[in-house]
């Protein structure tokens, strides 16, 4: 009797690319990371596509793969906890508490009674999302908002909106833009204040709440 054997098709060895719980597990943190990286850096686009399809391939895994809803839910709050962190300027408690959210949720991933995660890989994997949060987006963004397109010195006195509570240091949108920004610890600067900026130093943006002004 004549044996044929059949290759998969394409559609198929792709969704195989997340069947195992590490492969998932990337998938998930890095389609979550790099969607934030687009929110941030208000890039053209590319960015969401790649987080779109790092999300469907999670998204494919957790369907398939015996994943413990608990530690999916520790490595969501990770996730918010280090984008939470860069949006206030890495806040250094904040970025621990991510780190170590992220790290259990990926070591606990799986049902260990059918299948383990390798915790070597996931710890690289935690590792790369710390770097990214806090080395590359900083990077990007800075970079980005340095563009002459933006501009900086004819910010000073435009009226924006602060993103978050300020402690003194935060972010505030002037003219479409995110910038990081810094204010007077007594300013009492919350999210949704009115803010005017009184001083631009490198690529952060001094800026006085407008309801002081007299």
């Amino acid at each position: 009797v004549p044996v044929t054997f059949h290759k998969p098709g394409y559609w198929a060895r792709f969704l195989r690319l997340a069947v195992t719980p590490e492969a998932a597990f990337l998938f998930l943190v890095a389609g979550l990371t790099v969607a934030a990286f687009e929110f941030y850096a208000i890039g053209p686009g590319v960015a969401a596509a790649v987080a779109a399809i790092s999300l469907f391939l999670a998204s494919y895994g957790i369907a398939t793969l015996p994943v413990r809803w608990w530690a999916l839910g520790l490595a969501a709050l990770g996730w918010a906890s280090l984008t939470a962190s860069y949006q206030q300027g890495s806040v250094a408690t904040l970025t621990v508490i991510g780190t170590v959210l992220v790290a259990v949720g990926g070591l606990w991933y799986v049902d260990g009674a059918q299948l383990e995660m390798n915790p070597i890989v996931t710890l690289l994997i935690v590792a790369a999302v710390v770097l990214f949060y806090v080395v590359a987006m900083p990077t990007v963004a800075r970079a980005r908002f340095s563009t002459r397109t933006i501009g900086r010195e004819h910010l000073i006195g435009r009226v924006g909106v602060a993103l978050v509570d300020f402690s003194p240091d935060g972010e505030v949108e002037v003219e479409g833009a995110r910038w990081k920004a810094s204010a007077h610890r007594e300013a009492g600067i919350r999210k949704g204040t009115e803010v005017r900026v009184t001083e631009v130093d490198g690529l952060v943006l001094e800026v006085e709440p407008v309801a002081t002004e007299s």
